[in-house]
């Protein structure tokens, strides 16, 4: 497996000052503060909406993934899961799990997802489509635009995972930290 992990990073001794604060207790209106001032700025970097959103997720990326499949499909859905890695075959675990009807568009390690692929599956009425944008543990980066044109075309809800990589479409998504 390869990781494309960035490191060693050197942190400044200011950040690494903060970093040693004692944080504050999060039944407070101090915290309460905080979380508020962090979801307008993630609210303002996402250009999203004034009656927006965000949710912040104290769990793990199979946690947040797993609460997004689950407040989002149920067994009436028929969802497309692009699997290129270890994140896409997560999103195959999640939906056994919980019995929900999936098509698993299976990619070698290091392939990137076709249009011929994507496409095979148009007008089959799909409800959903799960896919880890930037499959890190195979280095590929799916083509945004082409997932947002077929979702569109086929009303499809999508899930993408991870945010930082979502901020920049103008897809309905549901969005993970």
């Amino acid at each position: 497996m390869l990781n494309f992990t960035v490191g060693p990073v050197m942190t400044s001794k200011e950040v690494l000052a903060i970093g040693a604060e004692q944080i504050p207790y999060f039944r407070t209106a101090e915290f309460s503060e905080i979380m508020l001032d962090n979801e307008q700025l993630i609210k303002k970097f996402a250009k999203a909406p004034g009656n927006s959103r965000a949710l912040f997720m104290t769990c793990s990326s199979t946690g947040s993934m797993e609460a997004a499949v689950m407040n989002c499909f149920s067994s009436k859905d028929k969802v497309i899961i692009i699997n290129g890695g270890s994140f896409g075959a997560r999103f195959v675990q999640i939906c056994k799990i919980h019995e929900i009807p999936y098509t698993e568009i299976k990619l070698y390690c290091g392939q990137k997802l076709t249009k011929e692929q994507l496409y095979k599956l148009d007008g089959q009425g799909y409800t959903g489509l799960l896919v880890n944008v930037n499959e890190t543990s195979t280095g590929v980066l799916y083509d945004t635009k082409m997932l947002g044109d077929f979702c569109r075309k086929n009303s499809i809800f999508v899930t993408v995972y991870p945010l930082s990589l979502l901020i920049p479409l103008k897809w309905k998504a549901v969005m993970q930290m």
